[in-house]
């Protein structure tokens, strides 16, 4: 990582792997949230999506934020929000 790349984690330039938690709430049908989230992690991810009440808690880069959002977005899901927590442990460029 550059010396000036330090100033852009946590921000939307922050283009690292580093991992982040969210809370999703989203008006879930048919399970259609949850494959949209499962297909842009990939199978091997799944243990960073969890259901919980009205949405989900995700851990992802921040980068793939306005993915996902476009993604569900494209399904016609409603959002109601999307908040990022903390910053976590792990890689995405790894398997965790």
């Amino acid at each position: 990582m550059h010396e000036d790349d330090n100033t852009k984690i946590g921000t939307p330039k922050d283009y690292s792997d580093t991992l982040y938690k969210y809370y999703l709430e989203v008006a879930e049908h048919e399970q259609i949230a949850f494959d949209t989230i499962k297909e842009l992690f990939g199978m091997d991810r799944l243990h960073l999506i969890s259901p919980i009440d009205h949405g989900y808690e995700i851990i992802m880069p921040i980068q793939l934020a306005p993915d996902l959002l476009r993604n569900l977005l494209n399904k016609n899901l409603a959002i109601y929000q999307l908040v990022r927590f903390a910053k976590t442990s792990g890689r995405w460029d790894q398997k965790n």
